[in-house]
């Protein structure tokens, strides 16, 4: 079975600073995986690069067995992206209705707000509000309503709940987990939190300065780590082995 998306031997530099070196990762049809290590390991910039955003050096990112070279037309459609921080990747300028019917717009489809809106667990009546008059987690909830908002197959999640207050990052978890499970969505989740990493990734990988150090099912990774870094990893997080 081919997988989903692929990465094959990726590299890439920030003039002589190799930021991605060699990483090949496979992600099958329905499953989230996650990848996890220090600031600075090359997360993001994996991200990036599957979103065309991000020229690489050496190697080749495929989705669904084609070449993704720089940002295209359709794009949104195929992959959806939820970033950090939701308030700085939504325009303070639009209203919630707008922000969400964006994706539509361009590619010239119709999408039904309200529908999206209550599928994320907000209440359509603030359709007409701005970004700065919602909480951070219904900000984030937002975003989630436009990465979706035209069924891609591929779900990007970079850090979806670092930047909201705990009670509300079991919220924005939970509401994730239920949607790759309910709209069959393969995902790509980025984090440094172990804990959140458990609770939804099939599998995951462990990047160090740009290597992949170690990958596998979560549960062999979290309970029998090869690589001294994963071992260094779980044990900034005790809690998780309990």
């Amino acid at each position: 079975m081919k997988p989903l998306l692929n990465f094959d031997q990726v590299s890439v530099r920030y003039g002589s600073f190799l930021a991605l070196d060699g990483v090949s990762l496979d992600i099958q049809e329905g499953e989230c995986l996650a990848l996890v290590g220090e600031s600075g390991s090359g997360k993001t910039t994996l991200a990036r690069a599957a979103l065309g955003l991000q020229p690489i050096s050496a190697g080749e990112v495929r989705l669904m067995g084609q070449a993704i070279q720089g940002t295209r037309g359709g794009q949104a459609a195929e992959i959806g992206i939820v970033w950090q921080d939701p308030y700085a990747s939504l325009d303070p300028r639009w209203t919630i209705g707008r922000i969400i019917e964006e994706p539509g717009v361009l590619a010239k489809v119709e999408v039904d707000v309200r529908a999206l809106m209550e599928e994320v667990g907000l209440d359509p009546s603030l359709h007409s509000r701005f970004p700065h008059q919602l909480s951070g987690g219904q900000r984030q909830r937002v975003a989630i309503a436009r990465a979706i908002a035209l069924k891609p197959k591929v779900l990007i999640c970079d850090e979806p709940t670092a930047a909201l207050d705990l009670s509300v990052q079991a919220q924005i978890l939970n509401l994730l987990k239920d949607l790759l499970r309910m709209e069959q969505l393969t995902c790509l989740y980025i984090s440094h939190d172990l804990a959140t990493v458990r609770y939804i990734a099939d599998r995951v990988a462990v990047l160090k300065s740009g290597r992949l150090v170690e990958s596998g099912p979560i549960q062999k990774v979290f309970e029998d780590p090869q690589e001294s870094y994963t071992r260094e990893l779980l044990s900034s997080a005790p809690r998780l082995l309990i």
